[in-house]
């Protein structure tokens, strides 16, 4: 018996590109605030706060305020995977992430809010600590922020939820059975498809989710694959027309849905200190979810698509124009397990929550 089969493990690269951009951010954030807020944060300012953590192992700093007798303590603590860590105890790596540097220099110099402290506690010749916290691998089930930004004990309005490039994710629900499902669209949409569940019963036919497997080759764990697509592709075409529904009977408004949708899965229910931040192509696009990104998105009409072929997504897309906003996209792994002493692999579907790379969701905050 498998003591611990709700979590698989996948198999990991040599580091991950989200963790490292997690260390290098929040070295920006901290040098922000080591940097006098009339000039520009520099790659070299980055650097040095990144290596003064992950080399020296120091991890408090000083700096004058403008009077220059008060002194302000900043405090960078960053906790990541052992590969990411290990990967960035060298110097000579951080070349290969030129582009998560500009990324955050742009982030840092330009986010008026962020500068707009920086320059408070910089003016106010009082006596503060401002921590910086990259903590996003302590605690994932319990809050979205990857990196806190503390003043004085006090936690600051801008926590950052940081993405990278590959990492459109911001919610999934995990498992096979009809009820994750059911749970999902209602709790999400408040649209009930109990009705569906004889079908897709039906539609699974011989799918069976406790066969083990030696490997990820075994053709019989493909063909497992496939009859789980198969039931999945004609609910997903179903619970759309269920979704489109929502904007046309006049009782419920979509667009409420999906403000409380996003709102949940990328903030779990803290938008007023949250904020999601993207780093992609030397740039940072950043998102807040209050009362502005309300006013924006009730000016949009949002029609759901389905797509079967590969993973059967469902695609939230803008009436008019046709952009995406978001997607749920069902996604079958096979993924492994330790079972007396040898790796076994089952079939192992999640129903991601993500952000496309075209999505027109960054024009609402």
């Amino acid at each position: 018996m498998i003591t611990n089969f709700k979590t698989f493990l996948l198999e990991a690269p040599e580091y991950n590109r989200g963790d490292i951009a997690e260390a290098i951010f929040a070295s920006a954030l901290a040098a922000r605030f080591l940097v006098k807020p009339e000039q520009k944060v520099s790659k070299s300012d980055v650097e040095k706060a990144l290596e003064r953590i992950m080399i020296q192992h120091k991890n408090t700093e000083t700096r004058k305020d403008k009077d220059n007798i008060t002194v302000d303590t900043i405090k960078l603590d960053i906790s990541v995977p052992k590969k990411a860590t290990t990967y960035l105890s060298s110097k000579k790596n951080w070349s290969q992430f030129s582009d998560i540097f500009d990324a955050c220099l742009d982030y840092v110099n330009t986010t008026r809010r962020l500068n707009l402290q920086a320059k408070v506690y910089y003016m106010n010749n009082k006596k503060n600590k401002i921590e910086v916290k990259g903590e996003g691998t302590k605690n994932q089930k319990g809050t979205k922020v990857d990196i806190a930004l503390v003043f004085d004990g006090k936690r600051s309005r801008n926590q950052i939820s940081l993405k990278t490039k590959g990492g459109e994710q911001f919610g999934q629900v995990s498992g096979v059975s009809f009820d994750k499902q059911h749970t999902l669209w209602r709790e999400g949409f408040d649209i009930d498809i109990a009705s569906l569940k004889s079908e897709f019963i039906k539609n699974l036919g011989d799918f069976n989710e406790k066969i083990e497997y030696e490997t990820r080759a075994d053709p019989q764990l493909e063909k497992q694959k496939g009859m789980l697509r198969d039931a999945i592709k004609p609910l997903f075409t179903k619970i759309v027309s269920k979704i489109n529904q929502l904007s046309t009977s006049g009782e419920i408004d979509l667009v409420e849905h999906l403000i409380k949708f996003i709102r949940k899965h990328m903030t779990k229910d803290d938008h007023q200190y949250v904020e999601f931040v993207k780093i992609d192509k030397n740039k940072a696009k950043s998102l807040r979810f209050e009362k502005k990104f309300e006013k924006q998105i009730r000016k949009f009409n949002f029609t759901a698509h389905a797509k079967v072929e590969g993973d059967p997504t469902i695609i939230i897309r803008e009436t008019t124009n046709n952009k995406p906003l978001i997607q749920m996209r069902y996604k079958i792994e096979a993924a492994s397990s330790t079972k007396a002493g040898k790796k076994i692999f089952k079939v192992y579907p999640r129903t991601l929550f993500e952000l496309p790379s075209d999505s027109i969701l960054f024009d609402l905050g």
